[in-house]
């Protein structure tokens, strides 16, 4: 009972943050225009510096590699998440394309980093929250290639086009540049060096203007929730798609974790991650994917209020 209530209360604190969003849509501060510019900012100039530094800042190229087991955990998740989402819209062939697309992705690919994250670096400390990091390499890039798969309905030359997208090139940079620092000494700047120094502070303010990801994040969402009709929540489409992603997926993801050899703390954070509701990132995409906004806020909503429930109750279960 205390896992369950203390666990409740770590996703419910974070779940909160959305609520700043729906009030500024409420009361006028931001309209359908504005959350669409902000999407439209966080996704070409806040997130990609926060995926460079993240990768760039704690890892060397030999870590990531001995690390591997932990993106391919989350690659694994994303698949079966891809995999239940392909079969469950078999039940839904009258919805619109945008939404059908907006469901796949949904059951897809989950909130892997910023949910996650207060509730690992409160269980395991900083070395989770490093597991939990070397995780989120594997899961930007499914993200940019399963996930651009399930969003547009499948890769055509066009559609490859947009998966070269800024937070991609941001991947593509940092692999580059931890390649170069394990492989090519001789370019690494010295200590102390001017060229150093520069380095430093281009990662600094990466850092900065990076960590503005989360809330500008929950920021998009709440506004897309504001506008969301009580009546049409509650739809078998809907609840499909969060019984998906809070039972179905972490239940398959969880049983397959079994299988990979993960040691047993890394094994609990990735278990944890299985568990998250939908991406709150989502909302961001929906407008530059041309997917159905209303089913991502919706999604965003309904595995948000169950998580306060599943998460806690996969937790008590299983540790």
């Amino acid at each position: 009972m205390g896992n369950f209530a203390s666990m409740f209360i770590r996703v419910a604190a974070i779940s909160l943050m959305i609520l700043a969003g729906f009030v500024a849509r409420r009361l006028g501060s931001l309209d359908e225009k504005g959350t669409k510019a902000l999407s439209g900012i966080l996704m070409d100039y806040i997130y990609p510096p926060a995926i460079f530094a993240s990768l760039v800042g704690s890892y060397t190229f030999r870590e990531v590699l001995d690390g591997w087991v932990y993106p391919v955990s989350e690659v694994v998740m994303f698949v079966i998440g891809f995999a239940v989402g392909a079969l469950m819209l078999r039940f839904f062939p009258n919805r619109s394309d945008g939404e059908r697309r907006m469901f796949h992705y949904q059951c897809t690919l989950m909130n892997f980093m910023f949910m996650p994250l207060p509730i690992v670096l409160g269980l395991f400390g900083e070395r989770g929250v490093a597991i939990l990091s070397l995780g989120y390499v594997g899961g930007e890039v499914a993200i940019w290639t399963i996930g651009i798969v399930a969003i547009t309905g499948g890769l055509s030359l066009k559609e490859l086009r947009k998966a070269l997208c800024t937070p991609m090139i941001a991947i593509l940079l940092a692999i580059a540049v931890l390649l170069i620092g394990e492989y090519l000494p001789v370019l690494r700047p010295g200590k102390g060096t001017l060229a150093a120094t520069v380095c430093d502070g281009l990662l600094g303010a990466c850092r900065s203007l990076g960590a503005g990801t989360v809330g500008i994040s929950m920021l998009i969402a709440g506004s897309n929730m504001a506008t969301l009709k009580l009546k049409r929540i509650f739809q078998p489409f809907h609840l499909t798609l969060a019984a998906c992603r809070l039972l179905i997926v972490p239940a398959l993801s969880i049983f397959a974790l079994r299988f990979l050899p993960i040691p047993p703390e890394g094994r609990m954070i990735c278990m944890l991650v299985a568990m998250m509701p939908s991406s709150i990132a989502s909302a961001a995409y929906s407008s530059c994917f041309n997917a159905d906004g209303e089913t991502a806020a919706t999604a965003i909503l309904l595995t948000h209020l169950g998580s306060l429930l599943t998460v806690p109750m996969w937790v008590a279960l299983l540790f």
